[in-house]
């Protein structure tokens, strides 16, 4: 009986006993990457099992970097649940990595009251191009390039510039709300073959990305050439001729499939053969 009451008044007496619940939440956007230029924005708020008059101090810690952004004075009643209202923090290449904001309550005398942290998060300047990885066109044909530029966080970049580079000549373009639109001309003597386009997207926060396409030129056929072995052929004799593909830069279009056909002079046909160019009929 006498452990029984003692542990009935334990009870008791730890259900008046108020509890404590003193605590700073730093609560974030649910966003695990930011790009630079982007804006941190907390909610804050504050509990304490005391009345308290002090300073309030919000720092950003990424890696090694640390910064202190905000301090305001700050009262607070006991078991009452305080908003604080901080301002926006954009974020600048010192805060490349892994981050997270902490926070200082402290006392009009500089003693330590309470502290909190938020959740990691990571701040990048590399952006993602969206486009195509090849393309194919013919030489005089114009090449129309469309893609988006997007943050890590699948975000489109608002504003920035394309730079594309081709065959040694740059030009650029703006990206406007995340898309970009370029057109590549081609001479119609184009040399033939996979060439590289390079494509660079920036900002002004210094956020950057860069995709390389492969760029197919095919050859344009111009010209068929027949060299027949001899002008002047008799009955019973074998007619003999190379069928020559040639391109627009006038060279042969080797292992190019042809079809070559003989008819006579009222336009029947004599023979026909499959072959690749350039080859003996």
């Amino acid at each position: 009986k006498y452990l029984k009451r003692f542990f009935a008044l334990q009870l008791l007496f730890l259900l008046i006993i108020p509890i404590a619940l003193a605590e700073i939440t730093l609560t974030l956007p649910e966003k695990d990457v930011y790009n630079l230029g982007e804006k941190v924005s907390p909610s804050v708020s504050i509990k304490e099992d005391a009345d308290y008059d002090g300073f309030f101090k919000l720092y950003i810690s990424c890696g090694s970097y640390s910064l202190q952004y905000y301090t305001t004075p700050l009262s607070v009643i006991s078991g009452s649940r305080t908003q604080v209202i901080v301002p926006e923090l954009p974020l600048s290449k010192e805060m490349i990595g892994e981050c997270a904001l902490k926070s200082d309550f402290e006392s009009i005398g500089g003693s330590a009251i309470d502290s909190g942290q938020s959740k990691a998060f990571s701040s990048t300047d590399e952006a993602k191009i969206l486009i195509s990885d090849n393309f194919e066109a013919k030489p005089g044909e114009n090449i129309g390039l469309s893609g988006e530029i997007q943050k890590l966080s699948n975000e489109p970049f608002l504003k920035g510039e394309v730079e594309i580079t081709f065959n040694g000549i740059k030009g650029s373009v703006n990206i406007s709300s995340g898309k970009f639109g370029y057109t590549i001309e081609l001479s119609k003597d184009s040399e033939t073959g996979n060439f590289p386009v390079k494509i660079s997207a920036t900002d002004k926060y210094g956020n950057h990305g860069e995709k390389t396409l492969s760029l197919k030129i095919l050859p344009v056929p111009t010209r068929i050439e027949n060299r027949f072995d001899n002008s002047i052929i008799i009955p019973g004799e074998n007619l003999r001729v190379r069928v020559t593909l040639y391109d627009h830069l006038n060279r042969a279009m080797n292992g190019t499939k042809l079809n070559a056909r003989a008819f006579t002079p009222s336009e029947n046909l004599i023979a026909e053969k499959e072959m690749q160019n350039p080859d003996y009929f």
